[in-house]
């Protein structure tokens, strides 16, 4: 990424699903997930999806499932990668 792309938002996705986060109060992943405008609430839904999954009896065994979910989720930095006046696309809009 070079200094002058601009980040238009953040998603997180499950390396080992391909699945994204959906955030909020709901913990599911899915094809399209969420949107979030800035990286510290990105990184927010990581955590609550983590707490949210079943604590086992002893805390050793909490930390070291907490380590592995962690790994296997990455952020996606939503970058424009290009754009075109809407006039190039005239022959796709149903008129």
């Amino acid at each position: 990424m070079s200094n002058k792309d601009r980040v238009y938002g953040y998603k997180i996705r499950n390396t080992e699903t391909g699945l994204y986060l959906r955030g909020g109060a709901d913990t599911s992943e899915s094809r399209v997930g969420r949107v979030w405008t800035n990286r510290a609430a990105a990184i927010r839904a990581v955590n609550m999806k983590l707490k949210a999954i079943d604590k086992p009896w002893n805390e050793q065994s909490k930390i070291q499932r907490y380590r592995e979910g962690v790994l296997s989720y990455e952020v996606v930095e939503l970058i424009e990668g290009g754009s075109n006046p809407i006039h190039f696309y005239l022959n796709d809009l149903n008129f």
